[in-house]
């Protein structure tokens, strides 16, 4: 178990790399990952983080999750009164949660 602990939280920066990559961004941002979930059920492994980082002085929020091999990731922009904003997977999304900016 502590050996797929450690082998999932090494890829959470790789989930990270790929969301920058779609959105443009050149240099990876510092995070604070948080474990949510590690469990061992029979042969299925699992693993869930949660993220905060700031991109261009945005506050973002992402879960990433692992089971066994397959990785997948969600990344919300955080409104600034800490509300959860729309998840966010382009820049064409991003400019429109902007321009609908509630806070």
């Amino acid at each position: 178990m502590a050996r797929y602990l450690a082998k999932t939280r090494t890829l959470v920066p790789d989930a990270l790399r790929r969301w920058c990559d779609q959105m443009g961004v050149m240099e990876l941002p510092e995070a604070t990952v948080r474990n949510l979930e590690c469990t061992l059920e029979g042969i299925t492994r699992r693993a869930r983080y949660q993220l905060d980082f700031t991109v261009n002085g945005l506050q973002f929020r992402g879960k990433v999750s692992y089971t066994d091999d397959r990785c997948k990731y969600k990344m919300r922009l955080i409104w600034p009164n800490g509300a959860k904003g729309p998840e966010i997977t382009s820049v064409a999304e991003l400019s429109a949660a902007l321009a609908g900016d509630p806070g």
